[in-house]
């Protein structure tokens, strides 16, 4: 017999069980058809990256959004994505049409006051 301290009771084991729910399967629906061109979404992303590229960050992160749902087989997801990359490339192109627009004229005007001085 194994030696026990004086006044301490060997602990009763009990069995536990534990029951665990059956896996769920996750189902995830996906359209049948052509998968959509992203090609086009990164193409506007890059053009609107020369114009400006502050708001066409959000237009290549939108595309590559896009890019990752059509490789998931996710082609709702990736129409949304690819029409947001678009969007957001065509205002980046218009925002940055237009500052090169106001750049210019200030210059224009900046440099006719400034001549304007010079010749009186």
């Amino acid at each position: 017999m194994a030696y026990q301290q004086p006044g301490y009771a060997q602990p009763a084991y009990q069995q536990t069980t534990v029951h665990q729910p059956a896996p769920q399967t996750v189902v995830v629906h996906t359209q049948n058809g052509p998968a959509p061109d992203v090609s086009s979404a990164w193409v506007w992303a890059v053009i609107s990256f020369f114009y400006c590229w502050i708001i066409s960050i959000f237009a290549i992160m939108y595309a590559f959004n896009g890019n990752n749902a059509v490789s998931r087989g996710d082609y709702e997801t990736a129409n949304r994505e690819i029409k947001r990359s678009i969007k957001m490339s065509k205002i980046g192109i218009i925002v940055g049409i237009l500052l090169y627009i106001a750049i210019v004229v200030f210059y224009v005007i900046f440099y006719l006051v400034v001549l304007g001085v010079y010749y009186d």
